[in-house]
């Protein structure tokens, strides 16, 4: 996919060129001339400008590495309960993943007030925290989502990130109904093979999903029915009050 500075840096190149000549060669005006000559630098250079800063590739092997290092200690702790995204601390994102079958969700101020380390304990009961990759995914892509803002904006967010920056799949649909967030996913392009981690906090994409999803509110997220129907995901995301 075309970037869309390129595509608008080379539309102002062509539009300098023609108005340039245009002034330069019919009404003969020098100061007209000048400020098409200005567009077309400007576009060159906005042309010219890497659309990534970081490297679609390098931004995948990263992923991918960050994903084989969480499905070890995913394997080596035997984890089985499905993860629970939590709000920044200290600036980063983390997922906390008990280490117990629990009739239900410990209260989040517990899990919050648990120290930060690899293996937790939240009411006497062990559990893990884990950074997920889509932590640091949200300071690489350099997007500004302000806490508090509303889950209208989420599909706008998550095509930034999934298509144009790391360009994991070809499209994205979101539908928002009260506090759940259906997200179908067209051609995912990277297939991680990690089964323990897909069960647990979700496939790549929805996992990065839930990260801008706790950015976004300062919510509680879990990943929850996420289904596979020939070239569609689909997950619905449970934002917790």
């Amino acid at each position: 996919m075309k970037d869309r500075f390129v595509i608008f840096g080379w539309g102002l190149t062509s539009f300098g060129i023609f108005f340039s000549a245009f002034c330069y060669f019919i009404i003969y005006s020098i100061p007209l001339t000048a400020l098409g000559l200005g567009c077309i630098i400007i576009g060159l250079t906005i042309s010219l400008i890497p659309p990534h800063p970081i490297p679609n590739k390098v931004v995948k092997t990263i992923l991918i590495g960050s994903i084989a290092s969480i499905e070890a200690i995913l394997e080596e702790f035997n984890a089985n309960q499905e993860a629970l995204y939590l709000p920044p601390q200290e600036g980063k994102i983390y997922a906390y993943i008990p280490l117990t079958a629990n009739p239900k969700i410990p209260a989040i101020a517990q899990i919050q007030r648990a120290p930060k380390r690899v293996i937790t304990y939240v009411d006497g009961n062990p559990g893990l925290i884990i950074y997920p990759p889509g932590s640091d995914l949200i300071t690489l892509s350099r997007l500004n989502i302000e806490s508090g803002g509303s889950l209208s904006d989420i599909e706008g967010i998550l095509s930034d990130i999934l298509i144009d920056f790391t360009e994991l799949v070809s499209k994205v649909n979101v539908t928002v109904k009260n506090n759940e967030v259906t997200i179908q996913l067209k051609e995912i392009k990277v297939d991680v093979k990690a089964p323990r981690f897909t069960r647990i906090l979700g496939s790549l994409p929805f996992s990065i999903a839930a990260c801008v999803i706790v950015a976004l509110t300062r919510k509680p997220v879990k990943v929850t029915d996420e289904q596979k129907k020939g070239k569609t995901v689909t997950a619905t995301l449970l934002v917790i009050e």
